[in-house]
């Protein structure tokens, strides 16, 4: 196996053109909205698979009292709006 050298270290990064920043922007553009939808095409398919229709509403704190105790971001996702909901009661 080649040992390869460490790389020099740059004090500060190199300055982007407007161009090239630009670019760098509507790639991360690009890539966010692919991830929001593949992120909407799975809740879909989780709001539609029934073994996992118990997370479409909230936990009782009321039925569940130590609920708060053991998790401290409660999450679900309402089968209507298909978007997580995250509370930090």
């Amino acid at each position: 196996m080649e040992v390869l050298p460490k790389a020099a270290v740059t004090s500060k990064p190199a300055e982007l053109t407007e161009s090239e920043e630009k670019a760098l922007w509507n790639q991360e553009e690009a890539i966010l909205r692919e991830l929001r939808l593949f992120l909407r095409d799975m809740l879909n398919k989780l709001a539609r698979d029934r073994k996992f229709n118990i997370f479409a509403k909230p936990v009782d704190d009321e039925e569940v009292r130590c609920n708060f105790l053991l998790i401290q971001q409660r999450c679900w996702f309402p089968i209507s709006n298909i978007f997580f909901i995250c509370s930090t009661v």
